[in-house]
């Protein structure tokens, strides 16, 4: 019994640890504008959006859903070229708590799922996607300075 607390609490300082060293400073400047302008130089287009109504309970200000292609002409909604959400919260704790949650406990849809921090953004990439339109992503997440 002794041992399996330990573990779990190891476990949850390990956590805590690598979730505050892989995140990016809660104050550091971004807005969707920013991450649409990244998304934009990155040679991808926004086919398809929509809001995500601000959830208090959470500390959900507000949200994009976006789905992008390289080239809208061959954007198909049955396999865009990626999904993502953009998820602005109010505090470092809501957003560090969302990101917990996300790779501790959320099932993950079809294909592996990424999830970066941008300020105070949660943005994560999940679902099938075309591997071109994945490496300009991660080129404009790097670009946008998430981590």
């Amino acid at each position: 019994m002794m041992k399996r607390k330990f573990i779990v609490f190891l476990a949850a300082i390990l956590m805590i640890v690598l979730v505050g060293c892989a995140t990016t400073d809660f104050k550091q400047a971004t807005s969707s504008s920013d991450i649409e302008a990244s998304l934009s130089k990155a040679g991808l287009q926004i086919c398809q959006q929509a809001g995500i109504q601000p959830v208090e309970s959470l500390g959900l200000v507000k949200g994009q859903f976006y789905q992008l292609h390289t080239d809208c002409a061959q954007f198909d909604p049955n396999q865009p070229g990626a999904k993502i959400w953009a998820l602005e919260f109010d505090s470092l704790t809501a957003r560090n708590a969302a990101l917990r949650r996300l790779t501790s406990e959320w099932r993950r849809g079809l294909g592996h799922a990424y999830v970066w921090t941008a300020g105070p953004y949660l943005i994560l990439i999940d679902g099938q996607r075309l591997t071109h339109v994945e490496a300009n992503l991660k080129q404009a997440m790097i670009a946008l300075g998430a981590q």
